[in-house]
């Protein structure tokens, strides 16, 4: 906790009963076996539950005037269930699988299954994450590059998802299928549904996957759920457009251009 939030000495006082797994996700173990409710600290940032989108604290931007990282204390119910609690960090976007799944006994049958993205958006409704894919086997991974390094941020004043790759292995050498997704899923996504008429994925090779599935989460009325009827490689994606009522004749414009142009390149 205290080198994620060196700038809030109070972060001190919650290392032996929290941590963070890298930037973007809290996890709060359960610890005594009789008390179902816990303080915790988190950062003045908005938090979600990790396994199923609901909103656990909203940014309070008063007190973001004061100091980028000032914490708040909060109690956080664990139920009868006793369940460690995994938040999922404001303006994070990370890569999840179903441990659960028939078949997967350890982390190396999950390279054979395919991934979601998690995407929690900040309070001005954006996000970013790395997704990097290794083999998990291979000696000097980084200093010979051979790895896949995939930028992903999403932005909902463009009412876009763009995919940018940072580092990449040749497309046959990396043979695992958690590089494909068939979900994404956005946490805090009231107001990119505000309208929303489609959904496109713009892959790199010009192509344009128009009117792809989704829905809205009708529990808690907060995340939006993008669903693809096959997995697809995460490197093939250019970007994904959320298209509102009041975009469509430019949408349609952009896609001939986008098309236009392709065709353009691939003759020449």
């Amino acid at each position: 906790m205290f080198f994620e939030f060196y700038k809030d000495n109070t972060a001190l006082n919650y290392t032996d009963s929290q941590f963070m797994f890298g930037d973007s996700l809290l996890i709060i173990p359960f610890l005594e076996k009789n008390n179902f409710v816990q303080d915790i600290y988190i950062s003045n940032e908005n938090w979600n539950y990790l396994e199923n989108g609901r909103n656990f604290h909203n940014t309070n931007t008063l007190l973001k005037s004061h100091s980028p990282h000032k914490g708040i204390i909060k109690e956080v119910y664990f139920g009868l269930r006793k369940q460690i609690k995994v938040f999922l960090r404001g303006g994070k976007i990370i890569l999840w699988q179903n441990s659960k799944l028939a078949g997967v006994r350890n982390t190396a049958m999950l390279q054979y299954t395919y991934s979601k993205l998690k995407i929690n958006l900040d309070h001005n409704g954006n996000a970013e994450g790395d997704i990097i894919f290794d083999d998990g086997i291979s000696l000097n991974t980084i200093q010979n590059k051979d790895y896949i390094h995939v930028n992903i941020r999403i932005s909902s004043y463009k009412d876009e998802l763009k995919f940018n790759i940072v580092n990449d292995v040749d497309e046959y050498s990396y043979k695992f299928y958690d590089i494909r997704i068939n979900e994404i899923i956005i946490f805090r996504a009231s107001e990119l549904n505000r309208n929303l008429y489609q959904i496109n994925f713009y892959l790199k090779t010009g192509k344009v996957i128009r009117n792809v599935k989704f829905n809205f989460d009708t529990v808690y009325k907060n995340s939006l759920v993008i669903l693809y009827n096959k997995a697809i490689d995460i490197r093939k994606i250019d970007y994904v457009k959320f298209v509102k009522v009041n975009q469509c004749k430019s949408v349609v414009f952009k896609e001939e251009f986008y098309q236009n142009i392709t065709t353009s390149a691939t003759s020449s």
